[in-house]
C-alpha cells in the first residue's frame, strides 16, 4: 500500500500534496475558490510583502497605525488579506504620490 509521502514523483496524490502546500504557504489561489466563481481572494502576508514592498514588521505597523487594511484571523497564527483591500491601498498610495507632486513632474 502506498503512503501519502511515497517517492514516487508520479503518483496523483504528490500532485495534490504541492498544489496543497503552495496553497497554504499562500503562493496561489486554492484549486476550488476558481471553481467556485468567487469574487473574494484571500493573499497571505508572503504575497502582501511582494506586492508592496514593504516588511513584515512594517505592514504590522502601518496595521496598527490604521493606515494599512487590517487583516483577517484565519486561525491562531494564519492571518490574510483580502485581494482587493491590497490592491486598493497600492492605488491609494500611487494616488497620494501623484497628487504630492509638483504639477511641472507630471
Amino acid at each position: 500500500m502506498c503512503g501519502f509521502f511515497c517517492a514516487q514523483k508520479s503518483h496523483p496524490h504528490q500532485a495534490a500534496a504541492r498544489r496543497l502546500f503552495y496553497w497554504r504557504a499562500g503562493m496561489q489561489p486554492h484549486p476550488q475558490s476558481q471553481a467556485s466563481g468567487s469574487k473574494q481572494r484571500l493573499v497571505r502576508l508572503p504575497e502582501v510583502i511582494a506586492r508592496t514592498g514593504i516588511s513584515r514588521s512594517e505592514v504590522y505597523r502601518r496595521m496598527a497605525a490604521g493606515t494599512f487594511p487590517v487583516a483577517i484571523k484565519l486561525g491562531q497564527r494564519l492571518n490574510a488579506w483580502t485581494e482587493t483591500s491590497v490592491d486598493e491601498w497600492i492605488d491609494a498610495q500611487i494616488a497620494a504620490r501623484i497628487a504630492r507632486r509638483p504639477s511641472d513632474e507630471r
